[in-house]
């Protein structure tokens, strides 16, 4: 891909007109620490000015609601349900669960997380179980003396959400308007109220630099001249969800470039996912299925 930048760049395509866009954006750091090491100049967006996607608005705004009740039923229900891996009749079995024994479901998940360690019988809950039970115990831990800007920022630190804009967004507005309850500033967030904070430095705005970013972030730019997607693999895109939703994002960050795309995916990848993976971190790759989906005269099968 570098190469293939520097050629651009001696036809006269200037930096700030070419974009790589990545559906996670963790994957995206290799990338730009390559092209940097290059003596291209990076514009990278990929965590600093990066949104929220549907998924994890939803998953911070349910375990938001936990911190300020911790017996919030319907906010756990919720969380269960978003996490990849749960599925509704798992749910529903918590709850009867919950029923037969006269708990709360965050008594039933916290007796089925911990009797799943320890008896046979109980291992058949979803591993997911104790992922949402940890997130919840830390969250209901925090103080309560602290304030709510305060309270908010660990749960966006738990999650590993504090650089994203909608979730500084939050911050600021939680900080600047104490008189607001505590709900009233979270179903801001939640219906997407918030006004928005500007992260863009003066000189990012006119430098000429090759723009890292999402895919989430791409609708209305219309300045672009190539665009680079190099991870079309499955599993990253489309993900564990809302396949729809992650094919028509491909479309508009593909129909953002005026004169060139270039897609590639890799075979293997190492880092990204390593919990998932071998010794050496290092996971195989398959590519993914919205190529077939791409009417294209020609492509590289590597990247």
């Amino acid at each position: 891909m570098v190469q293939v930048i520097e050629e651009l760049h001696r036809q006269d395509v200037i930096y700030k007109r070419i974009l790589i866009l990545f559906n996670i954006g963790a994957i995206g750091n290799h990338y730009v620490q390559e092209v940097e090491k290059a003596g291209i100049p990076v514009n990278n967006q990929l965590r600093r000015l990066e949104a929220l996607d549907c998924i994890e608005k939803r998953r911070l705004y349910f375990l938001l609601r936990l911190l300020l009740n911790k017996d919030d039923g319907l906010a756990l229900r919720q969380l269960l349900v978003l996490e990849p891996g749960i599925s509704d009749r798992a749910v529903s079995k918590l709850r009867e669960h919950a029923e037969v024994w006269d708990l709360t479901l965050r008594g039933a998940l916290h007796q089925v997380v911990v009797a799943s360690q320890k008896q046979d019988n109980f291992k058949r809950w979803p591993q997911g179980f104790k992922q949402i039970y940890e997130w919840i115990e830390k969250v209901i831990s925090i103080n309560h003396t602290l304030s709510l800007h305060e309270k908010f920022e660990q749960v966006t630190d738990l999650l590993g959400y504090a650089d994203f804009n909608s979730v500084r967004d939050l911050m600021a507005l939680a900080e600047k308007n104490i008189a607001l309850e505590d709900w009233q500033i979270l179903e801001k967030f939640r219906e997407g109220k918030i006004p928005k904070v500007t992260l863009l430095e003066t000189d990012e705005k006119t430098n000429d630099k090759v723009r890292f970013m999402t895919m989430h972030n791409v609708k209305g730019l219309d300045d672009v001249d190539v665009v680079f997607i190099p991870a079309l693999e499955n599993s990253v895109i489309p993900g564990n969800f809302l396949e729809q939703e992650q094919r028509r994002m491909l479309y508009v960050a593909m129909t953002r470039a005026r004169e060139a795309v270039f897609l590639s995916n890799a075979w293997s990848r190492k880092g990204y996912e390593r919990h998932r993976a071998g010794k050496n971190g290092v996971i195989g790759r398959k590519p993914s299925p919205f190529w077939d989906e791409i009417e294209i005269p020609k492509r590289r099968e590597n990247e």
